[in-house]
């Protein structure tokens, strides 16, 4: 007996480019403005993640020492 896995997701992103290539076409100049959205929202928050991402890694051992010796001392 031959066992089939389920794929009916497997092209669920194909409906979705289709849809946005026929709106595409009603509406001019849909796809540049949809990348250059892509683009400047890239640019905008990706540096604001590593930013923050690395503010973490740099505050994280002192702040955890801290609340180690102050917890400490309110035992």
């Amino acid at each position: 007996m031959e066992t089939k896995t389920y794929n009916g997701l497997l092209h669920a992103g194909a409906g979705t480019g289709l849809f946005l290539v026929q709106l595409s076409v009603i509406i001019p100049g849909l796809l540049p403005i949809l990348a250059l959205t892509v683009v400047f929202t890239a640019v905008l928050v990706l540096p604001v993640v590593v930013l923050g991402l690395a503010v973490a890694l740099v505050a994280a051992p002192p702040y955890g020492l801290w609340r180690l010796v102050t917890r400490g001392g309110r035992r």
